[in-house]
């Protein structure tokens, strides 16, 4: 079953009819479509609605509003994963064409440092380079030496029952960031440290140096645990 047909013919009309959008720039209309998943009424077929609609849109304000509502967003618990999703994918999407709406560089939305070790290179070079910075960002939050390291590291900093750092307004949240940190540094950063039979196409390059800048954005939100 597709989703439109899951969704009632209000919700389409609200979220997709292209006479507003002529009306409002882009970034107007994101605003609107966020005000419509966060209004407290919002059905969970709506906010679907909402997050496919940002996706569509394909801008680095749209890929913005995605984030927001998977780390922010006052909507269901579900639909902050498919927003995180979303966001992932678009960041890619905007990171493989090289150009952007807005006219802003990929430089200027991936994390400086990532971007300068990382753009251009192959997946073994961009897990290589991207995942120690990751890991010192880490341990410079929690003020900590580099006898932290891997696995250790995300949980000492992250486990949801006594880790050192809160990311996540609820336990669940905290313990998917959890699971998010320890499933990239044990399979993305592990794997390709240990072999190159990883055949890894450039986009997936790409991917992953996102995917890593997105890690790094949740620690600018990480709050220390006394």
């Amino acid at each position: 079953m597709h989703i439109k047909d899951t969704i009632d013919n209000e919700t389409i009309e609200l979220c997709c009819n292209e006479r507003v959008r002529i009306m409002e720039s882009d970034k107007d209309y994101i605003k609107k479509l966020i005000e419509i998943a966060e209004n407290g009424y919002a059905t969970e077929n709506r906010e679907i609605t909402v997050i496919k609609t940002l996706e569509s849109i394909g801008s680095a304000e749209a890929m913005d509003a995605l984030f927001h509502l998977a780390t922010e967003g006052n909507i269901h618990t579900t639909n902050k994963d498919l927003a995180l999703v979303a966001s992932i994918k678009l960041r890619s999407r905007l990171i493989g064409s090289g150009k952007y709406e807005d006219s802003s560089t990929v430089k200027g939305l991936i994390d400086e440092k990532l971007y300068s070790r990382c753009a251009g290179k192959d997946y073994h070079d961009v897990a290589n380079n991207a995942f120690p910075i990751l890991e010192d960002r880490i341990r410079e939050l929690l003020g900590v030496g580099r006898q932290w390291h891997g696995l250790k590291l995300i949980d000492y900093a992250l486990n949801p029952d006594n880790g050192k750092l809160s990311i996540g307004d609820t336990k669940p949240e905290r313990e998917g960031i959890y699971l998010l940190f320890r499933g990239a540094v044990g399979f993305l950063r592990n794997l390709p440290s240990h072999t190159m039979n990883v055949t890894m196409a450039k986009i997936e390059a790409h991917d992953l140096m996102c995917f890593v800048d997105l890690l790094l954005k949740f620690l600018e939100k990480a709050k220390k645990v006394s």
